[in-house]
């Protein structure tokens, strides 16, 4: 029931790592296809007992990218607190926030939340790993759109529930963090008509704006006229 992660790190060729057990059977692997990167496996045994850790190049590594020397590295740091799927246990509410910590490099937590369809929402991150890397999913677990570093907004096509990725932006990265859900205000149009001035004078155009709940975020306003 305990999580470890498994590293294979400073390796300067494409390197492979996998786990087996103690009859040498496949369990867990990474391979991400790159020279002088770092490779880590996590593995969550549902049986105790004897586990090896098998360090070699990648089938596809030829040359230089096959040899070179590399460190294993081994960190247990207990149970996870959520799990990176659309199974975890926490549930994020609009105006509130979540702690959560990523125990492990290459670690990552879910929190779901009920979105409404139009409606535009930010997620952001604070404390230690407040640059951290954010994404949304679907119910079904499928990523949608693209990431943000640090914070995120997101306007659904459809009301449900959604869940937030919550990553390290480097594999080395993990610690604690809070992650806060805000709906973003609605601006709206009103109150708009035309002055006219005499020939060759100006003309006034007035118009109203209001928003839908106080905000401290800064507002832009681009308009043209029908000539341009």
């Amino acid at each position: 029931g305990y999580r470890y992660q498994f590293g294979m790190l400073g390796s300067s060729m494409d390197a492979y790592l996998a786990l087996r057990n103690s009859t040498g059977q496949l369990v867990a692997s990474a391979d991400s296809w790159g020279v002088n990167g770092s490779e880590w496996v996590t593995f969550t045994p549902t049986v105790s007992g004897v586990y090896y850790v098998d360090a070699q190049s990648s089938w596809r590594a030829f040359g230089s990218a096959a040899v070179g020397a590399y460190s294993v590295l081994m960190i247990s740091n207990g149970t996870d607190d959520y799990e990176a799927t659309t199974s975890t246990t926490s549930t994020l509410v609009v105006g509130g926030s979540k702690g959560g910590t990523l125990e492990l490099p290459a670690d990552a937590d879910f929190h779901g939340a009920n979105l409404v369809e139009g409606k535009a929402y930010r997620v952001q991150l604070s404390g230690p790993l407040a640059n951290g890397y954010l994404a949304v999913y679907d119910q079904y677990g499928t990523r949608i759109g693209s990431g943000g570093v640090g914070q995120l907004e997101f306007t659904p096509g459809w009301s449900g529930k959604f869940f937030f990725e919550v990553s390290g932006n480097r594999l080395a990265d993990w610690g604690a963090y809070t992650l806060s859900l805000r709906e973003l205000p609605n601006l709206s149009a009103e109150s708009m008509y035309v002055i006219e001035g005499a020939a060759g004078a100006t003309t006034s155009l007035k118009f109203s704006f209001r928003l839908s709940q106080p905000s401290s975020d800064a507002v832009t306003f681009t308009f043209a006229t029908k000539d341009g």
